[in-house]
């Protein structure tokens, strides 16, 4: 099984209940990045990085999704990819 195609979407994540408050202001939604991979089998994974805490910056989750892009051209085409932690099987 191979890695065919990864996909990455942005979700506007919306904080549930009280506006999360810090010290670089308040904020009703967190820009989320959904990862998307699909194999040549049809098996398909999914996962999220959402960068937020005391440290959050709204660029993060740019830099984020850039380096998974870079990531991403490397892992397609591979069916093992131990530097990541991952086999597919």
């Amino acid at each position: 099984m191979k890695v065919t195609e990864i996909h990455l979407y942005q979700h506007n994540l919306p904080v549930k209940g009280q506006p999360y408050r810090a010290s670089t202001g308040t904020m009703t939604l967190f820009d989320s990045t959904i990862i998307e991979i699909k194999t040549d089998t049809g098996l398909k994974g999914y996962g999220e990085t959402c960068p937020h805490g005391s440290i959050y910056q709204a660029e993060h989750a740019l830099g984020a999704r850039a380096a998974i892009e870079q990531i991403a051209s490397a892992i397609v085409g591979q069916t093992r990819c131990k530097s990541l932690g991952f086999i597919i099987r």
